[in-house]
């Protein structure tokens, strides 16, 4: 049996959708290897595989010999007892054997404990438990809570404008003595002099090869892999200004040197990059956010005293004392206390939820006003925050269908731009006119368009379009309670047409009370519920467990029952209190001969119009009593309808209430279309007769008992409670299971796919006005280096526009 395994890398040294292509291509020559999905505006790179025929060190290798890192981040660890050579034997061997650690040093005279590992794959917390299986305490020299990804962006920030710094240094003085010279400020006596062009190269020089390293050495790896990326252009075309310059130092050829050319092209371009990777990082705030709602520390009760731990220290089955204002810190069970519970961080619904004895709880979400002990039911990679966090990076690895066309354009966007580059010189050089210089002027100008060409042209827009918007939309959307577990998901989303509703848990709350209670006779209305609660004790059935929550709530003894019986479909008898005792419909009573009043009947036919089941209570062999059992519509169930059917959308109600019922509750939410009586394995193939019928349909269901319907529609969306995020099998999940969250994600989804074509069409017409513009000569080198490098920035700031944008209006 092969044995799958799924793993993010953080992956260095990508520039543009050539290097996506790479990445992915390589990886996936390994036997063994399932699905790679790269995001360039994540920089991480999504991998399946099966372990018994490749191992992590093999994906890494390959990863590494296409021309690219992947990111390791270093944690020190304090040891509370000093380990000898036998015990560092051991913790090298133990932590090395755990997946994503890369390289585990000790030094004993210190304790201190130095392990390089993948954090995508492995947290700090999660190496210190490991060494405290193994018998050793340790101290994170640090803090704990620190995002790794985001010290390793840091990192590249930091080096991206320590460049950008050096490349203007040099630049500057450079740009305008040239400049100077050109325009006559400069004096002959100095312009004219060979020396001057000398002290131009001595300018230039280390911003085309410090500066520039990083594009030549990107260009080798790229064109050693048989591809041309983004570096390939920029190297290619700053080397082209740069080395004929140097020809005419040398006297190879006479003419005018473009070394400040060179230095502005790489200069420009590594201030897009810097401004390009400061942006990147801001995509990625969403996901940060959420990790930040994980309180540091919990209270854990130890016998009779509670201590302070570390929240990562918290396992299964640990009472926890949470007081009011703290924070949850895992996921777990109310044992002891009530209190109100803010969920909004999660779930997104804005009213604290009430809490008490057995009521599941999330960690993460803050308690309000009452003391709580909690049982720990999930803890570290387990929680309700863990899944979602699991769920959005999910999402952000995916591509979206739209991706298709720029990721097949830029498979041969480089290779065009090279051939276009190479017609701009041979056309120039051959055929354009001399204008009055000598033949070298021909020739240079010749040079200069086809750099301009090689300059301009920008695959990073095209690579970025997509996978930023994603990111921010589906960050934007898990802050909001809506998860998209694929960036197809969100794409879909905006087209679909018509939306089916399941009505028990969707429309309604899913928990059936008793609304009215119509005594026929003169019996006491106590009594009567006192009786039918304690023959419906025994029953188990939903309707049966509302009349005996009535009882509670009225604060009623049940009775002992005796020669109980259920008849199926119909009610259930038995003896309390020495009164012989029906509670069912009419069926039941025509078969026990009980005689029905017309005022019954009257009762019975209202209580179905207003979308109540009547439940008819015979005291030996009198009807006394009908009580009136609903499943409530949610609030806000009618205005979310409303503001479905407003988008031009059709709702359907599907349910297997039978039509009377199911028409009221549709009547009292506005909904038109009902197909009701229908059974749960039928309700897959009504969906599938809509589609058949050309309907672009999404159901809405609770993602467990809906789940046949949830995978035939064409967008399943699942509400429930962030506790059952984990087993959700929707594309789409609310966690709040309000349905105002469904026009919601249907927002979310258009204004991503909107955002997305602003950035491709941006990407198209930015290269398809501009590189003919330049090959005809129109372009500055410069003026291209710098259009190229703000293209870039231009579609990442975009796509940070949707964090400011509101769901609803």
């Amino acid at each position: 049996m092969p044995k799958k395994s799924n793993l993010i890398l953080p992956i260095q040294g990508m520039t543009c959708a050539n290097c996506v292509s790479t990445v992915e291509r390589n990886v996936k020559k390994l036997d063994g290897i399932e699905s790679v999905v790269v995001n360039l505006s994540s920089e991480r790179a999504a991998v399946g595989y099966d372990t018994q025929k490749v191992a992590l060190d093999q994906i890494i290798q390959k990863i590494q010999r296409a021309g690219y890192n992947v990111a390791v981040a270093e944690g020190e660890f304090i040891l509370k007892n000093t380990p000898n050579t036998t015990d560092s034997e051991l913790i090298v061997k133990s932590l090395s054997n755990i997946d994503g650690i890369r390289n585990v040093s000790i030094n004993l005279s210190s304790n201190k404990v130095i392990v390089r590992y993948i954090p995508t794959i492995v947290a700090q917390l999660e190496i210190r438990a490991q060494l405290k299986r193994i018998g050793f305490e340790a101290l994170i020299l640090g803090d704990e809570a620190v995002d790794q990804e985001a010290l390793i962006r840091k990192k590249e920030i930091k080096q991206q404008k320590r460049l950008l710094i050096v490349g203007l240094v040099f630049t500057i003085p450079l740009f305008f003595l040239s400049m100077g010279r050109d325009f006559g400020i400069i004096p002959d006596m100095f312009g004219a002099q060979k020396w001057f062009n000398w002290l131009l190269l001595a300018l230039a020089t280390p911003v085309q090869f410090y500066v520039g390293a990083q594009y030549y050495a990107g260009a080798y790896k790229a064109l050693r892999n048989r591809t041309a990326n983004m570096d390939v252009l920029i190297a290619m075309g700053s080397s082209v200004a740069y080395f004929y310059s140097l020809l005419i130092l040398f006297g190879v050829f006479t003419g005018h040197v473009y070394l400040e050319t060179a230095a502005v092209i790489i200069t420009l371009i590594r201030l897009g990059k810097f401004l390009e990777v400061r942006a990147k990082g801001k995509t990625g705030d969403a996901i940060r956010k959420l990790l930040k709602l994980q309180p540091d520390k919990a209270r854990i009760k130890r016998g009779k005293e509670v201590i302070e731990v570390n929240a990562g220290e918290v396992v299964v089955g640990d009472t926890i004392v949470v007081r009011p204002g703290d924070k949850i810190p895992v996921d777990g069970v109310v044992l002891k206390g009530k209190s109100q519970v803010d969920e909004s961080m999660i779930t997104g619904e804005s009213k604290p939820i009430s809490k008490e004895i057995g009521d599941r709880v999330i960690g993460s979400t803050q308690n309000r006003n009452g003391m709580l002990e909690i049982e720990a039911t999930r803890v570290g990679k387990e929680t309700t925050l863990s899944q979602i966090v699991k769920l959005v990076e999910s999402a952000q690895g995916s591509k979206a269908p739209i991706q298709g066309l720029a990721d097949k354009i830029s498979s041969i966007f480089v290779p065009i731009v090279l051939i276009i580059a190479l017609i701009t010189f041979l056309g120039w050089n051959f055929f354009g006119s001399p204008g009055g210089h000598a033949e070298m002027d021909v020739f240079s100008r010749a040079l200069i368009n086809a750099v301009s060409v090689l300059v301009i042209a920008c695959p990073c827009a095209m690579g970025l379009a997509t996978p930023t918007a994603v990111m921010v939309g589906t960050g934007k959307s898990a802050n909001a309670g809506i998860l998209f577990r694929t960036a197809e998901a969100l794409e879909i989303a905006q087209k679909v047409d018509t939306v089916v509703l399941d009505k028990t848990g969707t429309i309604t709350r899913g928990h059936p009370e008793v609304t009215t209670v119509e005594i026929i006779n003169a019996f006491d209305e106590k009594n009567l519920i006192q009786l039918a609660a304690s023959l419906e004790v025994a029953s188990e059935l939903p309707l049966g467990e509302a009349i005996v929550a009535e009882a509670g709530n009225k604060g009623l003894n049940l009775l002992e029952v005796i020669d109980f019986r259920s008849v199926p479909g119909k009610g259930v008898s038995g003896e309390v209190d020495g009164k012989k005792i029906l509670a069912g419909n009419l069926k039941l009573m025509q078969e026990n001969e009980v005689e029905i009043y017309p005022k019954a009947f009257e009762i019975i036919a209202q209580l179905q119009n207003d979308a109540e089941t009547p439940i008819i209570i015979a005291v030996d062999q009198m009807v006394e009593a009908i009580i009136g059992i609903a499943d409530q519509i949610k609030e806000g169930s009618r205005n979310a309808v409303e503001t479905i059917r407003a988008s031009g959308r059709t709702v359907i109600m599907l349910t297997g209430d039978n039509a009377l019922t199911a028409k009221a509750i549709a009547r009292h939410c506005g909904i038109e279309d009902v197909i009701s009586e229908v059974l749960p394995g039928q309700k897959a193939e009504k969906i599938k007769e809509l589609q058949e019928l050309g309907a672009i349909v999404a159901m809405v269901g609770d993602g467990v008992n809906d789940a046949p319907a949830l995978a035939q529609s064409d967008l399943g969306i699942a509400l429930g409670t962030g506790s059952d995020v984990a087993v959700a099998s929707a594309p789409v999940t609310l966690l709040g299971g309000d349905l105002s969250s469904v026009m919601k994600a249907f927002n979310l989804s258009n204004m991503t796919l909107q955002t997305i074509k602003q950035n491709l069409f941006w990407a198209f017409f930015y290269n398809i006005l501009l590189i003919p513009v330049a090959a005809f000569g129109l372009l500055n080198p410069m003026l291209a280096a710098g259009a190229m490098a703000f293209s870039s920035v231009f579609v990442v700031t975009n796509s940070l526009r949707l964090v400011n944008k509101k769901i609803l209006s």
